[in-house]
């Protein structure tokens, strides 16, 4: 961006003094009408070229956007899980938090956390384990996610923000979550394993 920036202020800078050499052409005092016609054809062609960088710097930053977004995106999602990461999990509770100061608006926070995940990484394999990971991920996604960001707290662990909602519905929501994730198999090499998870919830 700032070597674009540069680019682009540098041909600025060109095209202002190609004007100002037009304009002192047009107001000497010995310009017939050739000289005058002339000038004017460099004017346009000066205005033309410039208009020309213009769009391609226009494009060049459009396609820059769409990179920084794309980053941005990156910077905030958990690779495993493609979840919200921990930063982005940490803006939304400080978003929550300025929230319930400036009007009293309720928001719960979950966390779940898969049961003796150590041994079932130990007993099948760590890549096993990502498995499971991704499982859980997926299925407290199809449980919570329309109620708020589901977000990877760190490694087998899970937090949901639900604005607008309190513990007391938090609570049923886990449930059917928890017994979702006892229900579904995790697939790996053929086998079908299973997971429990329990989950954690407190309200501002």
């Amino acid at each position: 961006l700032q070597d674009l920036t540069r680019r682009v202020a540098a041909e600025v800078d060109h095209h202002a003094v190609c004007v100002q050499e037009i304009n002192a052409q047009l107001t000497s005092d010995d310009n017939d009408e050739s000289a005058v016609v002339a000038a004017v054809g460099q004017l346009v062609d000066a205005n033309r070229r410039m208009q020309r960088q213009l769009d391609s710097a226009e494009q060049r930053l459009q396609a820059q956007a769409v990179q920084i977004e794309s980053h941005a995106v990156e910077a905030r999602t958990d690779s495993l899980t493609q979840l919200a990461n921990r930063r982005a999990l940490d803006d939304e509770l400080t978003r929550c938090v300025a929230q319930f100061a400036a009007c009293g608006a309720v928001t719960t926070v979950v966390l779940f956390d898969v049961d003796h995940f150590k041994r079932f990484n130990d007993s099948h394999g760590h890549q096993t384990g990502d498995e499971a990971c991704r499982t859980v991920d997926h299925v407290v996604r199809q449980v919570m996610e329309e109620a708020g960001l589901v977000a990877r707290y760190g490694g087998e662990e899970f937090a949901i923000v639900l604005d607008d909602c309190d513990a007391t519905r938090a609570c049923q929501l886990c449930e059917q979550a928890r017994q979702a994730i006892e229900a579904t198999p995790v697939r790996a090499g053929g086998r079908e394993l299973r997971v429990t998870a329990s989950a954690g919830v407190a309200q501002i």
